[in-house]
C-alpha cells in the first residue's frame, strides 16, 4: 500500500515536471521571437537612416532619383536599396503589400493618402519614421512643395485625406520550410589514393576544345580507389580533377563552385539582403547579379554565391 505521505511526494514532483516543461517551452519562443523582432528593428532603421540622407532633396515628377523624387519614386528607391521592388505608382504601392491599420502601425511602414481631390484613391505615400503614444505618426516622404521632407499625420491636410499603412518589412521575410541544402564537395587528385567514396562520381575530362566542349561522365556503380602509381600527365594540360556530388545543382551553380573566387553563403535566420551585402562588402545589386534566380523571398538553407571582391 502506497501512504499518503509517498503519494504527496508523488504528486509534488509531477507537478514540478509541468513546470519545468512549461518554462522550456516558453523560453525557445521567447528567443525565436526576439530574433525575428530585432531582425526587424535593423532593417526597419537601415530603410530610414538611408531614407534620411535624401532629406530636402528637391520633387520632380516621375522623378526616381537620385537628384529628384515624386512620392512614388522616393519609397521605391530607398527599399530597392534593400532588396524590395516596390510598383512604380503610389496606387500600385497600396495594392502590393498588406494593409495595416492606423493602431498597428510600426516605422518603415509604407502609408497611403488621398490625393487632392478627396476621391478615396490613393494620390501620395511615405514612409512612417516615428510612432507617438497617442497612436499618431511621423513619416518621410517627397512632397509636392517641398521636396523630401518629414510630415506629421496630426497636420491638417494628411490628417484629413489618410487611408491606411502597408507593410513592406513583415515580421517573417523568409520561408518557414527548410529546403535541402546543396552542398558541394570537391577533392583534387594527389599522389596518394583518396578513401573509399560510396557516392556518385563525376569525372570531367580536359581535351584542347574550350571548357563548353568538356564531356561529363557518370559513374552510378560505386567509386574504387585511384591507382598507386599516379597516371603521367601532359605539360601543356591542367590536372585532372575529381568532384563528389553529393546533392544535384544546376549546370550554373555547378559553373561557378569551379571559380576560385566564389564564396557560399548559406541563408540563415534573420538574414535579408542588406545584411549579406554589409557582411560581404558588397551592393544588392552584385549579389542579384551573381544569382539571378532570386526573388524577393529569402530561403533558410538557400546557397548563395559571393565573388570574392
Amino acid at each position: 500500500m502506497i501512504d499518503h505521505h509517498q503519494k504527496e511526494s508523488f504528486y509534488k514532483f509531477t507537478f514540478f515536471l509541468l513546470c519545468f516543461s512549461l518554462f522550456i517551452s516558453s523560453c525557445g519562443t521567447s528567443r525565436r521571437t526576439t530574433d525575428k523582432t530585432e531582425a526587424n528593428n535593423t532593417t526597419q532603421k537601415a530603410v530610414l537612416d538611408y531614407g534620411m540622407q535624401y532629406l530636402n532633396s528637391p520633387y520632380r515628377y516621375a522623378g526616381k532619383g537620385p537628384n529628384g523624387f515624386d512620392c512614388s519614386g522616393f519609397t521605391s528607391f530607398v527599399f530597392r536599396k534593400f532588396g524590395f521592388n516596390l510598383n512604380s505608382s503610389s496606387t500600385g504601392q497600396a495594392k502590393q503589400f498588406p494593409k495595416v491599420h492606423k493602431k498597428d502601425l510600426q516605422p518603415g511602414d509604407l502609408v497611403f493618402f488621398e490625393g487632392r481631390r478627396h476621391n478615396g484613391k490613393v494620390g501620395h505615400v511615405g514612409i512612417v519614421k516615428d510612432i507617438k503614444r497617442n497612436g499618431e505618426f511621423t513619416f518621410l516622404h517627397a512632397s509636392n512643395g517641398n521636396g523630401v521632407i518629414v510630415s506629421s499625420s496630426t497636420e491638417e491636410y494628411y490628417a484629413s485625406r489618410y487611408l491606411n499603412g502597408g507593410r513592406v518589412i513583415k515580421e517573417q521575410t523568409y520561408a518557414s520550410k527548410t529546403p535541402v541544402k546543396k552542398e558541394v564537395v570537391r577533392q583534387e587528385v594527389q599522389n596518394k589514393p583518396p578513401k573509399e567514396v560510396k557516392a556518385p562520381v563525376v569525372v570531367k575530362t580536359n581535351s584542347n576544345q574550350s571548357t563548353d566542349s568538356q564531356k561529363e561522365v557518370i559513374h552510378t556503380r560505386e567509386a574504387q580507389p585511384l591507382p598507386t602509381n599516379p597516371l603521367p600527365q601532359t605539360p601543356d594540360l591542367p590536372k585532372t580533377k575529381v568532384g563528389v556530388i553529393t546533392n544535384s545543382i544546376s549546370e550554373e551553380m555547378e559553373a561557378i563552385a569551379n571559380q576560385p573566387d566564389t564564396i557560399f553563403h548559406t541563408v540563415k535566420q534573420g538574414d535579408t539582403l542588406y545584411s549579406i551585402s554589409k557582411t560581404y562588402n558588397c551592393s544588392i545589386e552584385d549579389i542579384r547579379l551573381w544569382n539571378p534566380e532570386l526573388d524577393n523571398v529569402l530561403r533558410i538553407g538557400k546557397t548563395i554565391s559571393i565573388k570574392k571582391q
